[in-house]
Formats: structure tokens, C-alpha cells, sequence
């Protein structure tokens, strides 16, 4: 097994390889995150704060846009303008910006010869909908300057507008979603009834971006709200014994309606759990006088599933009391599938609305449609979730822990068979040894036109030898060098963002951080494991050898640690401990 080992490295070249690495054009550039030069751009004076030169008189600040989608992927340029008293631009000064929330980056910096300095914003992980301060300061001189993030909506159900009496439940749902339609997990949801009584007044969302609670005691008609942050979402369940129930607003007529599934394609639920669901989405719309297009709140809303077999149940039976519109005229349903997968399309929903005889607009039509005339269907399928992980990364390392360390980001990203990123899925990863480096390393001078840098002069690949990577030396390990410890043991360590759970677009980053002595010295395989429901997604970053930083490798004046004290030796021997 060793021997297979050291030939796949050998095959590939490594000691040619490492003998260039360091002046590759594919070495690992170093983030912009150490000091610079007097005048760069992150400047700061002394003591943390700025200096302004006599000169200026004020600041001036301003945003390329007021207002920005709750969603990733949206930014806003933030220019601050230096002038002095006579309103010309000042070059040189010291800016430092700051946000109430969100994120800045390029947070502070130096006027240019046009007196200005740009930063920008993003939202950042916080997609709720709000205002966002962002201030400038150049020494006693400030401006500030607001953005509006906006397009988070908060939707929250019911699974029975009607219950029989005060002894009666019903299940609440409230679902967060960010600008994009992505669910937004781990929010923060307060609930709160003008009547009954909550199981809790508070949850947080799960990875559907759902949070769920229970409301009992209902005697007349509960107004139930939910709320995260600045966003608000409404519900009305009543009392059988609470009497009849009138359109909203006054004088409404209903004339249409349209139905959708969020998703069209979900996966089973084995036995006991309702984890994977479709939110059967029905929306009213009536008429005014002449005002068309009204949201119409207290329709009765009916659904059924038309196909057999049904590979599942709607939340809430309908065919006695149907479900009730809320203000902005939805009324939601869930389907939960069962165990077992259906065909593509196989399961038809079909939605009607209560007096609706003619709906003014066709439904969806296809062969073999069992919905009634006055009735509109919606196509589901349940399906197995194929999962398909994937590891990227870019050219950038970082340095870190005060010059000690080098940490480099990586992406893991889950997606089903459609390419749809799947959240809320554990990310299970491994960093595997697959060899170390040994060799003498000095500097070696450049040719013409190409500068200089540090070197392995002879470099000499050695297999892990922890076979079967549990890091343990067991008796079966290849023990080349005859002591006590498997080499080259693990040299580097990671992280994962959000608890290494695939966020609202199917992504996760991996951080791995090791020592400078170990850059140019140790040789990994990055595994990344995706699972959810029997089904797994398998990534991998093969024959990775731990880079260093541009800046460290053509630096003549400071020797780098693997340089001036190789952790694994120097001699031409994998059986030699020197």
C-alpha cells in the first residue's frame, strides 16, 4: 500500500513540481490583510483613529443606491468626499466608515487626488428587512447617510381557519424568506394573539426558514401575528360558534384565483417525520366597483389531491371547513409525502374557491387533468434528493494569527439533481495527510527579467505513513522511519461557517488554517460528506499542497520557517528521521 502511494505521487510529478511551486504562476496570492505602506489604503493615524489635514472643513457622504435587495449577491458603493473651506477636494485624508449592521468592506481608506475615498456595503448574513446607518468619520468631521434593505416577507398560516371550540388546536406556520425566495433559517420569531392561548411565544426558524407553535382556547376569532424584526405576518382563525364569515374588504365580488406549489419537486418522509413538505399556495383576487385585482381577505378556499395513489396528505381536510384567506388574500395548505416516490408530475392538486363558479382565468391544462372546470390544478413530485456536493476555492490565502498561520477559504456547495442548492444540510468534512516533504531550502536567484525565490532545492515526497488515517500507529501502518509517531500526523485544522449547515443557497466555507513552517510540506486530501435522507454527496480536493504567500516566498531579507526549519527533515530518506 505504501508503495501504491509513493508511486501516485511520484507519477505526478511532485518533486519537479515543488522545485518550481514557489515561483509558479500558480502559487497562492496572500488577502490584502497585513500592514501597508504609508499612504495605502488602510491608513489610520495613531491610536485608532484619523487624521485630518488642516485644511478640510467637512465630509461628504453618498450611496450609489438608497436601497438594497434582502438577498445575497446585492452591494452599495459608499463615496466620501473631503473638502476644505472653499469646497475643493482634499486628497490624503484619513476616512473610517461604519454601518449599524451588515457589512463594509474596504471600511476605511485615504482620499485620492479628487478628495475622494469608496468603500462599500453589503447586507451580509442579516437579510431582514431594515435601515442601515452608515457613517463617515475623518477625525472630528462625520456625515452619515441611510439604505433601506428590503424584500423579506414573513407569511404565516394556519392549518385550520376554523376550529370547533376553545378545547380545540390548530397548528401555526410562519415562513421567512429573503428577497430571492431563499428560507432564511435561524431568525428570531415572536408571536402574539388578541385570543387563546400559544404554546410558545417565541421560535426560531428551521432550515425551511419555518417556525411552528400550537393556539388553543379559541372562543369567537383570534388574530394571531408574527413577527421578525421589522417584518409582520397575520393570520385569523375562528370559532365554529363565532358565526358567519365576511369577505373582506366590503363589498368585495371574487373572480379569481391562482395556485402554486413552492417546491414543485420534494423528497419522502420516512415513517414519523413531515420534514420534506410542498406549500400548496392559493391566492384571491376580486373586484371593487371598478377596481379589479383585490386581494380578497376570508375567502373559503378548498383543496384536495385528485391522484391515486395520493403518496401523501394535505395538512389541513378541507372538505368540511375550507380554509380561510388572510388579508392579502392567501390561503396555504402543505402536502407531506409519505415514504414512498412518485413518477414525474404524478400527484394533482386541485384548489377551488367557494361561490367561484367561473374562474376568469384558465387554470393549468394537460392530458389526463382531474380537476373540475371551476377548479385549478398544481403538479407535484416526490422524488429521492440526489445530492451532489462540490468543493471550490480562489487564488487568495490569508495571513493569520499575527503573521503565524496562513488560513485559505474554501466552498462546499450541495445541489439536487436540478442544480437547486439544497439548505440545511450537515456538512461532514475530512482534512486527510497524504504525504509530507523532506529536503534542504534556500534561495535561489532568478533569471533574467524574473525576480528571485525560496526553494526546496531536492525535494523528496514520503506517503503518509497513517495508512488508514485514524492517527494511531497500529501495526498494519507503513512505519518508514522506524519511530514512535505516524508523519506526518495532521499539520492543519478547519472551520465551518454556520455551524457547517448549508445556508438559504446550498453553500457552507471551509476554513483551513496551519502553520507557516508547513507550507511547501505537507500534502492533503480535502473531503467534504453531504447526507440527508440515505442519500449522500461525496467532494473531494485532492493532492493539495499547503502554499505560502507570494509576499513570504520572494522576500530575500526574512528566510520562511519551512526554509530555516523543515518539520520533517532534510535527508534524501523517507526511512531517515533527519
Amino acid at each position: 500500500m505504501t508503495m501504491g502511494i509513493s508511486a501516485r505521487f511520484s507519477n505526478l510529478g511532485w518533486a519537479r513540481w515543488l522545485r518550481l511551486a514557489a515561483v509558479a504562476a500558480g502559487a497562492a496570492l496572500v488577502a490584502a490583510c497585513g500592514d501597508e505602506a504609508p499612504g495605502g489604503g488602510t491608513g489610520g493615524g495613531t491610536g485608532g483613529g484619523t487624521s485630518v489635514p488642516s485644511t478640510v472643513a467637512s465630509i461628504e457622504l453618498s450611496t450609489s443606491r438608497s436601497s438594497i435587495a434582502a438577498r445575497a449577491g446585492e452591494s452599495v458603493d459608499i463615496t466620501v468626499t473631503a473638502l476644505d473651506s472653499s469646497r475643493r477636494a482634499v486628497s490624503g485624508v484619513d476616512v473610517l466608515l461604519s454601518a449599524d449592521s451588515g457589512a463594509l468592506t474596504a471600511g476605511s481608506g485615504t482620499t485620492d487626488t479628487s478628495g475622494k475615498f469608496v468603500g462599500k456595503f453589503e447586507p451580509g448574513q442579516d437579510r431582514s428587512n431594515r435601515t442601515v446607518t452608515i457613517t463617515a468619520t475623518a477625525g472630528t468631521l462625520s456625515s452619515a447617510a441611510t439604505i433601506q434593505v428590503t424584500g423579506t416577507t414573513l407569511t404565516l398560516t394556519s392549518n385550520a381557519s376554523t376550529v370547533s371550540g376553545p378545547s380545540a388546536s390548530a397548528r401555526l406556520s410562519a415562513r421567512l424568506i429573503d428577497a430571492a425566495s431563499e428560507p432564511i433559517s435561524g431568525a428570531a420569531i415572536v408571536f402574539s394573539t388578541d385570543q387563546g392561548t400559544l404554546s410558545a411565544t417565541a421560535s426560531t426558524t428551521d432550515a425551511s426558514g419555518t417556525a411552528v407553535i400550537d393556539i388553543s382556547g379559541i372562543s369567537s376569532v383570534a388574530n394571531v401575528v408574527a413577527r421578525s424584526g421589522s417584518t409582520v405576518g397575520a393570520v385569523t382563525i375562528r370559532a365554529a360558534t363565532s358565526g358567519p364569515v365576511t369577505l373582506e374588504p366590503a363589498d368585495v365580488v371574487i373572480s379569481d384565483f391562482i395556485i402554486q406549489a413552492n417546491p414543485a419537486v420534494t423528497g419522502p418522509n420516512q415513517p414519523g417525520n413531515a420534514g420534506n413538505f410542498s406549500s400548496i399556495e392559493v391566492r384571491v383576487f376580486g373586484a371593487v366597483g371598478g377596481v379589479q385585482n383585490v386581494q380578497v381577505g376570508n375567502a373559503p378556499v378548498r383543496f384536495y389531491i385528485a391522484t391515486t395513489p395520493s403518496y401523501g396528505t394535505l395538512e389541513v381536510d378541507t372538505s368540511v371547513n375550507p380554509a380561510l384567506s388572510n388579508a392579502t388574500g392567501l390561503a396555504t395548505n402543505r402536502f407531506v409525502p409519505g415514504a414512498a416516490t412518485s413518477g414525474t408530475d404524478a400527484i394533482v392538486i386541485c384548489a377551488s374557491v367557494d361561490g367561484l363558479d367561473a374562474p376568469a382565468t384558465p387554470g393549468l391544462d394537460f392530458p389526463g387533468n382531474p380537476c373540475q372546470p371551476n377548479e385549478k390544478p398544481v403538479r407535484l413530485t416526490v422524488a429521492q434528493q440526489a445530492l451532489f456536493a462540490k468543493i471550490s476555492t480562489n487564488e487568495l490565502i490569508q495571513v493569520t494569527n499575527a503573521g503565524l498561520t496562513y488560513t485559505k477559504d474554501f466552498t462546499v456547495n450541495v445541489t439536487d439533481s436540478a442544480g437547486r442548492g439544497v439548505p440545511g444540510v450537515r456538512i461532514t468534512p475530512r482534512l486527510l495527510p497524504l504525504g509530507y516533504v523532506k529536503g534542504a531550502a534556500g534561495w535561489v536567484t532568478g533569471g533574467a527579467g524574473s525576480a528571485g525565490s525560496w526553494q526546496i532545492f531536492d525535494p523528496l515526497v514520503c506517503a503518509n505513513e497513517d495508512t488508514n488515517f485514524n492517527g494511531i500507529l497500529d501495526s498494519t501502518d507503513a512505519n518508514l522511519n522506524g519511530d514512535a509517531f505516524v508523519w506526518p500526523g495532521q499539520a492543519a485544522a478547519f472551520t465551518l461557517s454556520n455551524d457547517g449547515v448549508t445556508d438559504g443557497t446550498g453553500f457552507v466555507v471551509l476554513s483551513v488554517t496551519w502553520g507557516k513552517r508547513f507550507s511547501y510540506r505537507a500534502i492533503y486530501q480535502i473531503e467534504a460528506r453531504a447526507a440527508v435522507g440515505g442519500t449522500e454527496g461525496v467532494a473531494v480536493f485532492d493532492n493539495w499542497l499547503l502554499p505560502a504567500s507570494t509576499d513570504d516566498v520572494k522576500n530575500e531579507n526574512a528566510a520562511p520557517p519551512w526554509v530555516t526549519s523543515p518539520p520533517f527533515g532534510i535527508a534524501a530518506s523517507c526511512a531517515n528521521q533527519n
